[in-house]
């Protein structure tokens, strides 16, 4: 069970508190990601009415050809950077990509290649830091589907791709993370519309030479390297980067996020020992007002 109420989040099992420390409604984009942006315009990334939103405005994420920045073509909003000797922190956010969003892109110099399109990511260095490499963790659109790419910092050990989702265009995809933090033994689990995401073992195409990871299908990603010793810190990116090289179809690439989260596990004395029936109180309250919201609109 994952469930949030406010500024808390409840899961189990088991049991567990967590607080909400940063939070992103994206109902004003430009004053809710205080660290920043990466983007050639405030268009490319802005609050948008966009119909048929429950949540008000959400964020519109449009990368055109040539919106270089930093090695690539991309609009992305900064979050919080993380860092070593942290507890496990928990993560939450909403995307959509567009209906009209491109279908199977290739390169104009490389029919048989294919641009990347990293949606969501955690880099593992400031950005004044001129990074380089493959972010440790990322969610990216490829072939029809959206995928949790790994890789060990700075970039250059790929330890895996996992296919989380379809791509579904024009659902709003509910994605959520726990995610502890180190140089050598971080873990990751990540959850797709309420489900956990199982991961099989695999040995990725352009490292042939490692053994299979993970060892078997588990829920939970091992022994990861998430944080560059060198400077270990990794820093939450959401929106849209790209190549900066010519494709075909050439747009649009456009999509929508929303409802950004950061969790921090609850640590004043005494809250691990809340009682199990004050927790189920506080479900029991959630679920009788989405409850009396189903009959107040069926009316």
């Amino acid at each position: 069970m994952r469930l949030t109420l406010g500024n808390l989040l409840i899961t189990s099992p088991p049991v567990r508190l967590w607080s909400r420390t940063f939070y992103a409604s994206c109902e004003d984009v430009d004053s809710e990601f205080t660290a920043g942006f990466e983007r050639v315009a405030p268009d490319r990334l802005q609050s948008f009415s966009l119909p048929g939103s429950t949540t008000g405005k959400v964020m519109k994420v449009e990368v055109l050809d040539g919106d270089f920045l930093n090695g690539g073509w991309r609009a992305e909003a900064l979050g919080v950077t993380e860092g070593a000797g942290q507890p496990t922190i928990s993560y939450k956010w909403l995307t959509m990509i567009d209906p009209a969003h491109v279908v199977e892109p290739h390169l104009v110099r490389d029919p048989t290649l294919r641009p990347f399109q990293v949606i969501t990511q955690w880099h593992h260095s400031l950005p004044t830091a001129s990074p380089s490499g493959s972010p440790p963790i990322a969610l990216i659109l490829d072939h029809g589907n959206i995928l949790l790419d790994i890789y060990d910092p700075p970039g250059t050990v790929h330890k895996g791709r996992w296919v989380v989702a379809s791509i579904d265009r024009g659902h709003w995809h509910t994605f959520e993370a726990e995610i502890f933090w180190s140089t050598t033994d971080g873990t990751l689990k990540l959850w797709h519309d309420g489900n956990a995401v199982m991961f099989d073992p695999q040995v990725p195409n352009d490292n042939p030479g490692a053994s299979p990871y993970p060892t078997q299908r588990t829920d939970t990603l091992t022994g990861l390297k998430n944080l560059y010793p060198a400077t270990p810190t990794a820093y939450f990116k959401i929106g849209l980067y790209r190549n900066a090289e010519k494709a075909v179809p050439d747009g649009p690439y456009r999509l929508y996020h929303d409802e950004v989260a950061r969790f921090e596990p609850m640590s004043v004395r005494g809250t691990p020992l809340l009682a199990a029936s004050v927790v189920g109180a506080l479900i029991a309250g959630a679920i009788l007002r989405q409850v009396r919201g189903v009959l107040h609109r069926s009316r």
